[in-house]
């Protein structure tokens, strides 16, 4: 505006004294330039001392309560403003202000060393570093860091505070304690640099080897995907949920997409007593001392998921039968593992891929993975047994089942009772009776099914109600 004011006089008056003009111009840019000209800033400002700044109250003495003002758990808005501020140089700006509200964030600034003083906020961030003092290097280093920083913005504000500054100070001596209690945890430069993330690759290695294969690599159908999770303390001290029966130790597993859309559905497992789950496991035989956990993500016809198998893990089944439904393009997935160890606060570990299912043969080769590694997972799980034998019976009994039309195609019925009378009161009585039928799936699945049969009078039976259970077992054992 006082550009043009200038431009237009001149055009009329080539010879006009300008400079009050001048002077006003370089005024604006200083105001400008300091950030506090402008009503909308400093209003943000004093919007942002709402929050991190109190008044003294008036008379009587002043409780402190540091712990308000929710320095340290604010997603980083404090340290947004704090980090960067220059309080000398906003005074100035803020004396030669004509903004009405200049003065109250002025009189704010002069308050912030007697604010942080009488709510003892030196103090209350020393015990939060006390209390952190012996935690796992991994919470320390955050917790340190973090103290460290917003230790840092108020001294920004409010200019020289010896106790703040011994805050700071102490914040250094504890990270330094935190970086060598964490020394011998790395396998790595690689390991130090991504503490608390998980990679992937197409095959396994060993961390600290990690020269030998591509990190992060774009992945394509028909990859293995390997996860391994670089532990910020051994896995004694991470994992903190470890199975009675088979010595293994369980990671919580998400996989989701960018939509937050998580890799899941509904999925017939028939598995018998195996009290799979979907986790990251660690087997009983994996050296406690150990700093990392590595674990197929993904497999292709080719891994070897025999750990997985022996520690009843289903995880790489699942997510192969899950992949292969996934449409065909190329899509980011984020893997986020959690776990609470005996040393360790709950620390979340997040890592992420890209797989392009558009390429070779697509979606569908991850439903034979599946298929096979589900084969070699129920190998041994045997044939149902059979009560007693009626030719006639077995024959209608699997006619009425393969008349449903259902995706499984039952192969043999299994007799598993003899009928039985029903004769509930005032109603008209039935007869009863389990059978069990193999099936084979045209995806190359195969299982059993056992159902109840009822039948009144002289009908013919009907299956009623769902399968009483539902098993998996090789397709090697029907052909």
């Amino acid at each position: 505006m006082a550009k043009n004011s200038m431009k237009a006089l001149l055009n009329k008056a080539p010879n006009a004294d300008i400079s009050k003009l001048c002077e006003r111009i370089a005024g604006l840019k200083g105001e400008s330039y300091s950030g506090a000209s402008k009503t909308q800033d400093i209003n943000t400002l004093i919007s942002f001392f709402n929050r991190y700044h109190g008044k003294k109250m008036p008379g009587g003495q002043h409780t402190a309560n540091p712990d308000r003002y929710n320095f340290l758990n604010n997603g980083g808005d404090f340290l947004k403003v704090a980090s960067n501020f220059d309080r000398k140089a906003l005074l100035q700006s803020l004396q030669n202000s004509t903004n009405p509200r200049a003065k109250r964030l002025e009189e704010i600034l002069l308050d912030y060393p007697d604010f942080i003083n009488r709510e003892k906020i030196p103090a209350f961030l020393m015990s939060k570093l006390d209390n952190a003092n012996n935690d796992a290097g991994l919470d320390l280093l955050a917790t340190a860091k973090s103290i460290k920083e917003v230790a840092e913005g108020l001294l920004n504000i409010a200019g020289a505070n010896q106790a703040l500054q011994d805050v700071i100070n102490f914040s250094d001596k504890q990270l330094a304690k935190a970086e060598l209690s964490m020394a011998s945890i790395y396998t790595s430069d690689f390991h130090k640099e991504n503490l608390g993330k998980v990679i992937f690759t197409k095959k396994t290695f060993t961390p600290g080897n990690e020269s030998s294969v591509e990190i992060n690599p774009q992945f394509v159908a028909g990859d293995q995907i390997i996860g391994t999770i670089y532990l910020p303390v051994s896995i004694e001290d991470a994992v903190g949920s470890w199975n009675l029966s088979t010595g293994s130790g369980n990671l919580e597993i998400v996989l989701e997409d960018e939509a937050y859309n998580r890799l899941q559905g509904s999925y017939d497992t028939g598995l018998i007593a195996t009290n799979a789950d979907y986790t990251v496991k660690v087997a009983p035989e994996t050296p406690k001392s150990q700093s990392w956990v590595q674990f197929v993500l993904l497999p292709n016809m080719t891994s070897n998921i025999k750990k997985d198998i022996d520690n009843k893990n289903i995880t790489p089944i699942f997510t192969a039968d899950w992949m292969a439904l996934q449409p065909e393009r190329n899509k980011k997935w984020n893997v986020i593992i959690k776990a609470k160890g005996p040393k360790t606060k709950s620390q979340t570990y997040k890592g992420e891929f890209y797989i392009d299912l558009s390429k070779n043969e697509g979606a569908d080769y991850y439903k034979k993975a599946a298929n096979k590694m589900m084969d070699n997972f129920i190998a041994d799980t045997p044939l149902p047994s059979v009560a007693y034998r009626d030719s006639e019976l077995e024959s209608q009994l699997l006619n009425i089942m393969n008349a449903k039309n259902w995706e499984e195609k039952f192969k043999k019925a299994y007799l598993q009772t003899k009928w039985r009378w029903v004769r509930p009161v005032g109603v008209e009585p039935w007869q009863e009776m389990d059978a069990t039928f193999t099936y084979k799936k045209d995806d190359g699945s195969c299982g059993y099914h056992t159902y109840t049969f009822r039948k009144y009078g002289l009908n013919q039976p009907q299956s009623w109600g769902a399968a009483k259970s539902k098993v998996r077992f090789s397709c090697k054992k029907i052909g």
